[in-house]
């Protein structure tokens, strides 16, 4: 009885290419036909400044490589349901000018308020990176003196763990994303 039921689950089941050559028609779907930035006013005498805005953020997603990160967001949606996106300034885009840009983020590094089932309700993001000490260092200087370093080893019996100072492990970032 197993096998026959395991033969007709094999039988209905989407096959993998199947699969992805949706996703990926999905995905062609939206490049094809992106959202486009606007900004809404708030009030009738705000339309001008929100037309100012529309034309600032345009211009940054078209300076930027949006369409990179667009295809990245929209497979997100696709495969995982959700996507994440952050706004930041990148001191090295357009030629090392700075640029605001609006960047995808794996979904992986990203917690949720636990304290609430639905992430819209939540009082805030929590973003997840591994970088150096001195990218640290370079943008938190108040934080040069603090000792941040969180691996722990295994010594000897392998029952104690011994904290490893060198270098050149990677320090965990923990970015706040408020609401």
């Amino acid at each position: 009885r197993r096998l026959q039921d395991a033969q007709v689950r094999n039988q209905t089941a989407p096959r993998l290419n199947v699969l992805n050559s949706t996703i990926d028609t999905i995905i062609a779907d939206q490049m094809d036909n992106p959202l486009e930035a606007v900004m809404a006013p708030e009030r009738e005498e705000t339309m001008r400044d929100a037309e100012i805005m529309t034309d600032v953020v345009r211009y940054c997603l078209d300076r930027s490589a949006w369409d990179e990160e667009y295809a990245r967001i929209m497979e997100d949606v696709c495969v995982l349901g959700t996507a994440f996106v952050e706004v930041a300034w990148d001191e090295e885009a357009d030629g090392g000018q700075g640029l605001a840009v609006a960047r995808h983020v794996r979904t992986e590094t990203i917690y949720t308020d636990p304290a609430y089932a639905e992430i819209q309700d939540g009082r805030a993001v929590f973003k997840c990176t591994w970088t150096t000490r001195e990218w640290v260092e370079e943008h938190f200087p108040e934080c040069a003196d603090f000792d941040l370093h969180d691996e722990y080893t295994l010594q000897g019996d392998g029952e104690r763990f011994q904290r490893d100072v060198s270098d050149d492990e990677p320090v965990m970032v923990l970015d706040y994303w408020y609401k």
